[in-house]
């Protein structure tokens, strides 16, 4: 079992605003049932994809399997996330700024609102986090690198083939017989 896993969900509104509306995790659970449960949780909305941290691409000596493909066994395809962390923080710091109002975390995502005052700059690198607990502020790092090619405008990183978002879409497609894309005024969902 991997120790806590953790899933959390983002809209953009057409201006480019970023809400992070969800957030779910678990502790000591297979990642098999963990993806089911994220895909139940989202079976009403329409995701684009899933960002998963890189190290769930290990493959487990014990299992011969990576996190990724059991929480692929479960119908969550993830692809991997991009592990630069200054250009992460760097990049998350500039939509945390309040003069810009860019990003907005709902009140629901206690986790995520408890954790950020906990973050603090590694001892040597500067632009760097120190470790610790800063897991929910990685899984925001990871989607802002994996959806923004800069920091200056919004467009979605054309890292994705077209294979990748057939198979998100037919997982979803099988897991859930009656999904139906949400209508959202806030756009797509992420």
């Amino acid at each position: 079992f991997p120790v806590t896993i953790r899933c959390c969900w983002y809209t953009i509104s057409p201006e480019g605003v970023v809400y992070k509306y969800r957030e779910y995790s678990v502790h000591k659970q297979l990642p098999e049932d963990f993806a089911r449960t994220v895909v139940n949780l989202t079976k009403s909305e329409s995701i684009l994809y899933t960002v998963g941290d890189p190290a769930i691409f290990s493959t487990n000596q014990a299992t011969g399997m990576s996190i990724a493909q059991q929480l692929w066994n479960g119908g969550l395809a993830c692809t991997r996330g991009d592990n630069k962390r200054v250009d992460g923080w760097m990049r998350l710091k500039e939509y945390l700024d309040p003069s810009k109002n860019k990003y907005f975390i709902f009140d629901n995502c206690v986790n995520t609102i408890e954790n950020y005052p906990d973050l603090v700059y590694h001892d040597t690198k500067k632009d760097d986090m120190a470790e610790g607990n800063d897991h929910w502020a990685d899984q925001d790092r990871y989607m802002f690198m994996s959806f923004f090619e800069s920091t200056t405008e919004l467009k979605p990183k054309s890292n994705l083939t077209p294979m990748q978002e057939l198979i998100n879409n037919d997982i979803l497609e099988q897991s859930n017989k009656t999904n139906t894309p949400h209508d959202a005024e806030l756009g797509e969902y992420y």
